[in-house]
């Protein structure tokens, strides 16, 4: 553990290329709390939602998202996309170290961390990590998820909060280890269901959260000062990607509100 606060903390940031709005935020939080980021390794989303071809992969967003959703977000790419900052030029912009690897569990990430030596890994929309991954941070690895964990573990969890009829969602910062969303808990603020929010609201909302929460959760692993608290297994619920149907659903309750 690093000795105290004068002691820089090598922070390493692990996201998905095209889809990291959430670590995008988490780095500004952090650089704005002047806790340098040392570098950011970006993996294409594509290699993980194509990983077993287009057609498969055509296949499996639309029965997570449905058409409709799909081609409004292929839309948005052809009208945007061009406009956008890639992530690469977000980091150049910020004088952080890019890397880019098609796969974070793969040997060739495993070598650019190794020469990285971060103190903190953060993960910020992610594959789940492999443990030989998860060894190389000195002090710890981080995620940062949607939920008051330990309820709401896995994909989607602001989508079924809300299709749960829950008042509060949330984010938690925990300690990344080989399963999914169970490490020990680091810090967690609720986040309070507006009558007009919806999931997207709530997504932009958790993610200005995460970023205000992360600041100081690696603010005092730099001080010595956070332990963590183990999750209470026996309150944990877990969950994969909602349907077409359930999204759909969700949708058509929120609007009748």
């Amino acid at each position: 553990m690093p000795d105290g606060p004068s002691v820089p903390i090598r922070v390493v940031v692990l996201t998905r290329k095209g889809r990291c709005a959430s670590a995008r935020i988490a780095i500004d939080s952090l650089l704005k709390a002047r806790l340098p980021v040392l570098a950011v390794v970006g993996e294409p989303w594509q290699n993980l939602v194509f990983a077993k071809g287009p057609v498969q992969g055509l296949l499996n967003q639309a029965s997570r998202h449905g058409w409709a959703a799909i081609l409004k977000r292929a839309w948005a790419q052809v009208l945007g996309g061009a406009s956008s900052e890639s992530l690469s030029s977000f980091c150049s912009s910020r004088g952080i170290a890019y890397h880019q690897v098609a796969d974070h569990n793969s040997p060739e990430c495993a070598r650019i961390l190794g020469g990285l030596r971060p103190d903190i890994l953060l993960a910020a929309n992610t594959r789940i990590l492999k443990p030989d991954i998860l060894t190389i941070p000195r002090v710890t690895g981080l995620n940062i998820h949607k939920s008051l964990l330990p309820r709401y573990a896995g994909l989607e969890s602001i989508f079924w909060a809300l299709y749960h009829g829950e008042k509060e969602v949330g984010v938690t910062i925990h300690r990344l280890d080989p399963e999914l969303d169970t490490g020990d808990i680091l810090g967690q603020t609720p986040i309070a269901v507006g009558p007009d929010d919806d999931p997207e609201s709530l997504d932009g909302k958790a993610d200005a959260e995460a970023g205000r929460l992360l600041a100081k959760i690696v603010a005092g692993l730099q001080a010595g000062a956070i332990v963590g608290t183990p999750q209470d297994r026996s309150q944990r619920t877990c969950f994969s990607w909602p349907t077409a149907a359930q999204r759909l659903e969700l949708k058509e309750r929120l609007s009748r509100r």
